[in-house]
């Protein structure tokens, strides 16, 4: 399962890039081997203010539809357009060109509770040791 260090992450499996008061999100490679060949992304919260922990779109695979939530406080400025076209982008390159939004923060201060690389590491490990 590849973790990139740079990155932060959730306990819903997205990671995110902060950069600056702009913040990109995606699903963490093991959220899109969980969730299978993504057939679809639903985004349709551009220019929104979605409040902490509200659902900002969905994925789509033939198994399942899983929402979207995001982890804090922002307005969702951009939706990576190539995901119309080619939805697999998210399971062929979770942290590249599968990326799914953009957003600005209301408040930087909100990324504290994000886990590291190594806790989200902790957390899907022990997923696989509870089953």
């Amino acid at each position: 399962m590849y973790v990139p260090d740079n990155l932060q992450y959730t306990k819903d499996h997205l990671w995110v890039k902060v950069k600056k008061n702009i913040v990109y999100i995606g699903l963490t490679d093991y959220a899109q081997k969980e969730i299978g060949n993504i057939t679809y992304v639903d985004v349709n919260t551009i220019g929104e203010n979605i409040e902490k922990y509200r659902t900002f779109g969905s994925v789509e695979s033939v198994y399942k539809v899983v929402n979207l939530i995001i982890p804090f406080s922002a307005i969702v400025t951009e939706f990576n357009g190539e995901l119309d076209k080619f939805p697999s982008l998210i399971n062929d390159d979770p942290y590249g060109a599968g990326w799914i939004i953009a957003a600005e923060l209301d408040d930087i201060a909100e990324t504290e509770h994000l886990l590291t690389a190594k806790e989200y590491k902790e957390l899907i490990y022990s997923f696989g040791q509870s089953g």
